[in-house]
């Protein structure tokens, strides 16, 4: 079993190597194998990437992403008005071919967009999110969105699905993994070795046609 101090040594190196990421602003914290990033990171794709670089360190169980987006400062006098993030929401949205007919409503608060309505599958409310990530201004995004399925399979073929995908993946042992599903809900239980088994896992159930909503409870042990 690695020290709480071993891991946190690895995951300061993972950031300071990673390009993407300005760690100057980021506080890490390692408590049992569980990482806990905070402060600032100037963009979503640092956000991640932060994530991303904790998540593949030896040791670590979990990671608690609390980074913030960095405020914009009075001198980026070309960031767009609210109403200009919202048109580009909107027209980004318009053309990325998954999300078309999909019936999202965002609204902008000082950079910050709410998006309310609703999409078809589960894993478009999360792609939506991302997308939205992406428009210029965006400082942080509020998911409201609802999963409302016109055919979805009854929650025994959900599952089923879920297992043979699981089965099917090179990163997974799928006898650790148990999987219960109700009314297209999916609960992830059980042991996994790693993060990348985790988020792999989690990944399957997020992509399954007929699923509404994953609650992930997977928990990561190493062997010591």
């Amino acid at each position: 079993m690695r020290t709480d101090e071993a891991i946190k040594a690895d995951v300061i190196d993972q950031m300071l190597w990673d390009d993407r990421i300005d760690a100057s602003k980021i506080s890490i914290s390692v408590d049992d194998g569980e990482v806990i990033l905070e402060g600032t990171v100037p963009s979503n794709l640092a956000r991640w990437a932060a994530t991303d670089a904790a998540e593949v360190v030896e040791g670590v169980r979990f990671v608690q992403n609390r980074l913030d987006l960095a405020q914009p400062t009075p001198s980026d006098a070309t960031l767009p008005a609210d109403a200009e993030i919202q048109s580009d929401v909107v027209r980004t949205l318009g053309m990325t071919p998954a999300l078309d007919g999909q019936r999202v409503v965002p609204t902008v608060d000082s950079g910050w967009v709410t998006l309310e309505g609703n999409v078809d599958a589960y894993w478009k409310m999360v792609y939506t999110e991302d997308k939205v990530f992406d428009v210029r201004g965006v400082i942080g995004v509020t998911n409201k969105l609802t999963v409302v399925t016109t055919h979805r399979p009854d929650d025994e073929a959900i599952a089923r699905d879920i297992v043979e995908a699981l089965d099917r993946n090179e990163n997974v042992r799928v006898d650790d993994i148990d999987v219960t599903v109700v009314d297209g809900r999916v609960m992830l239980d059980g042991v996994v070795p790693d993060t990348l088994t985790r988020s792999t896992a989690h990944g399957v159930a997020v992509r399954t046609r007929g699923v509404t909503e994953v609650d992930d409870r997977l928990v990561v042990t190493f062997p010591g």
